[in-house]
């Protein structure tokens, strides 16, 4: 989505927003979603990653796909006749499998674009079981060097700390009677794509 929601407990929700062109969050409707019939998939890659480029001067080089984002493209009749005419020449479409354990898996080559999948889930403070990337969307990067992402790290709310903008920081005390000794590291990291427009999502299913 371009943003990142910050949460945490005595901890006001911020939703922050990395400014991404408002171009690059896109919602497929109608006779254009890729479950339908007459959905493009492989003409919406195309266009997505010249969009990035005009953005970064760097093209998207994979797409990462939700579950049903990726059967929506893999059961498309054009994606589907690529497939058999790239096989019938060579067999370049082929990614190297991971381990079946892994979250994030590849896919396809189609032309210069690697397809991902990615599905994990986690469960919210309510115990819902979430998604973390939605099974319905399609999230385009450009290569590394274009989104240049960092990890940065908030002040350490603790007087010990000084306020400081540490990484870590490692904090050992006792209590008495009982005797017990604590030991707390704590760390405020937030990821930062420093160029947010070399990445794009669209949501290609209804």
């Amino acid at each position: 989505t371009g943003g990142v929601t910050v949460s945490g407990e005595a901890y006001e929700t911020q939703n922050l927003t990395f400014g991404r062109a408002a171009g690059q969050t896109i919602t497929l409707s109608g006779a254009a979603l890729w479950s339908a019939s007459t959905g493009t998939p492989l003409a919406d890659l195309e266009t997505w990653s010249r969009l990035v480029q005009v953005s970064t001067g760097y093209p998207i080089v994979r797409f990462t796909m939700g579950l049903d984002a990726w059967d929506a493209f893999i059961s498309n009749a054009s994606v589907q006749a690529y497939i058999e005419q790239r096989r019938a020449v060579d067999i370049s479409g082929t990614i190297a499998p991971v381990n079946g354990a892994e979250v994030a898996q590849p896919r396809l080559r189609i032309g210069q674009f690697e397809i991902w999948t990615y599905y994990d889930v986690y469960t919210s403070d309510a115990g819902v079981s979430t998604e973390f990337l939605d099974s319905k969307t399609v999230i385009g990067t450009a290569p590394s060097e274009a989104i240049k992402g960092v990890r940065c790290f908030g002040a350490i709310m603790d007087s010990d700390a000084s306020f400081q903008t540490l990484e870590l920081f490692p904090k050992m005390w006792k209590q008495m009677d009982p005797s017990v000794t604590y030991l707390m590291t704590q760390s405020a990291p937030l990821m930062v794509p420093r160029r947010i427009n070399g990445t794009l999502s669209a949501a290609v299913i209804a």
